[in-house]
């Protein structure tokens, strides 16, 4: 199978009970591509990145949107999944990227705006219901957070070289 363009989502997530101050709605952004077989109407497993990192540095210096695959993210998935029929999604986190929220490192919020993610990934007509998480280091903590929201879409994380304990990492 052959990617079919990439396309875009923004999900809308009421975040009014989340933080005493901050926006009482926030969007997650995500930008996603499917295998050409769901042209045909099949439907198809997720792998999904979700990171703080999309479009994060310097102007010159930044990394990639999330509408771009790029080596050091997603690459070795697109180029090995999408053929084999996955569809392949990256999200960027709240307060992040194109997505609106406050940035909440591993908090309420943050894990709240995952999880609309992963449901959204999960009920769509091109969907069969199944998404998979993928990531090191940072994205391997977000799946933790989707992790413990419960989804029933979530069917399998991958993560690679993740942090298990917040306080070493921070202090």
């Amino acid at each position: 199978h052959e990617a079919l363009g990439v396309m875009e989502a923004f999900i809308e997530v009421d975040t009014s009970e989340i933080w005493d101050v901050g926006p009482s709605v926030s969007t997650v952004h995500l930008s996603y591509w499917l295998p050409s077989n769901t042209l045909e109407g099949e439907r198809v497993p997720v792998i999904a990145i979700i990171s703080p990192y999309f479009s994060y540095g310097q102007p010159g210096d930044e990394s990639s949107p999330t509408n771009v695959v790029s080596a050091g993210r997603g690459e070795f998935i697109f180029d090995n999944f999408v053929p084999q029929g996955y569809a392949f999604a990256q999200v960027s986190v709240f307060g992040t990227e194109l997505s609106t929220g406050c940035f909440d490192y591993r908090g309420l919020g943050e894990g709240l705006g995952i999880h609309h993610a992963v449901e959204w990934l999960g009920t769509q007509e091109w969907s069969n219901g199944n998404v998979c998480l993928y990531g090191k280091s940072y994205e391997g903590a977000t799946q933790w957070e989707a992790a413990a929201m419960g989804s029933e879409y979530l069917n399998f994380i991958f993560r690679i070289s993740v942090n298990r304990d917040l306080h070493p990492l921070l202090y």
